[in-house]
């Protein structure tokens, strides 16, 4: 349920994934950390199958996404004093299309009503994490679950947080520029306002351990501008297709860890979703 990250390394700024291979200790660490991985599984499992006893009530809920149209747009120099960040905001249509999406991934097992998501308009990650509740209870009728899309945060050696463009600048190679869509799907119970279960936004991976990765590419510097008034209309338009191609390769696979719905059921109906992005963006840091 939770997200898991790959050991990375930092170069010039950059973190960089660690070559398990490489970091074996007498053939220990590498066992050390199948057996690890191999005991998280059965935990995610064991979780999974209490989360899914919790829905047995739950018949029809509703799918809010408060994702919203602000862009975190970082850069971050050699040193933190070459670090700085700027909002970039515009409409990105990433909330009606998770609503979308989501709807049709869950509607097999569960009826989907409407619901204004004004309601939710202030949910956020606070202090200490995703909300364990929600901070007041919207009375709808007919809804036995509320189905509530917002941004996280990856602060893993990284800090992310919701939608981010960062551009990473480097002592030994050309900057990077990586797009990624940081979220949760956080699902709360309708009489209560108890959160039930979770999920943090995820696609399978052959390269991690743990089978999955958070939604992250690498993409062309010309996407990037030091500045929101430099952006041009064509950059925005390819860091919004990314944005979009990243949410749609991972919002099934992001409610299959919150315990809505299964693996194969989250490929089945990702298959029908457009998860092409910008031509220039490739997989991983």
């Amino acid at each position: 349920m939770k997200e898991w990250v790959e050991p990375v390394a930092f170069v010039g700024g950059n973190p960089l994934r660690l070559d398990r291979s490489k970091i074996s200790f007498a053939g220990g660490l590498e066992m050390k950390s199948i057996f690890a991985a191999a005991i998280l599984f059965a935990a995610s499992v064991q979780a999974a199958v209490g989360a899914n006893k919790e829905y047995a009530n739950v018949r029809t809920v509703a799918v809010i996404s408060v994702l919203g149209n602000q862009i975190d747009m970082q850069t971050t120099g050699v040193t933190i004093f070459g670090n700085a960040d700027y909002k970039l905001d515009f409409d990105l249509g990433l909330d009606a299309q998770i609503v979308q999406q989501a709807t049709a991934a869950l509607q097999p097992q569960f009826a989907v009503k409407d619901v204004d998501p004004g309601l939710f308009a202030g949910l956020a990650t606070g202090t200490f994490g995703l909300p364990r509740r929600l901070p007041s209870v919207p009375k709808v009728e007919g809804v036995d679950a509320y189905v509530v899309i917002l941004p996280s945060e990856q602060t893993e050696l990284v800090d992310f947080h919701g939608l981010v463009v960062s551009h990473a600048h480097d002592l030994i190679k050309d900057a990077s520029t990586w797009v990624t869509t940081q979220y949760a799907v956080v699902v709360f119970d309708a009489a209560t306002g108890r959160r039930i279960d979770y999920g943090t936004s995820q696609y399978p991976s052959s390269k991690s351990i743990y089978g999955h990765e958070f939604p992250l590419e690498t993409c062309d510097n010309a996407i990037w501008s030091d500045a929101a008034d430099k952006m041009t209309d064509e950059q925005k338009a390819r860091v919004k297709k990314e944005l979009s191609a990243l949410v749609s390769r991972s919002i099934a696979y992001t409610m299959a860890s919150a315990g809505l719905i299964d693996k194969s059921q989250a490929a089945a109906v990702t298959a029908g979703f457009d998860t092409q992005g910008d031509p220039s963006c490739h997989a991983g840091f």
